[in-house]
C-alpha cells in the first residue's frame, strides 16, 4: 500500500468532514 493512494482519498474526505484542518493539516504539501 503506497502512500499516495491513501493522499487523494484523505484530501477530499479530511476537508468535507472536518472544514477547520485546511488551517491544520499543511495542504501545501499534500496539494503540491
Amino acid at each position: 500500500m503506497s502512500t499516495m493512494e491513501v493522499r487523494p482519498a484523505t484530501i477530499e474526505d479530511v476537508p468535507r468532514i472536518a472544514p477547520w484542518t485546511r488551517d491544520t493539516f499543511d495542504w501545501g504539501d499534500y496539494v503540491a
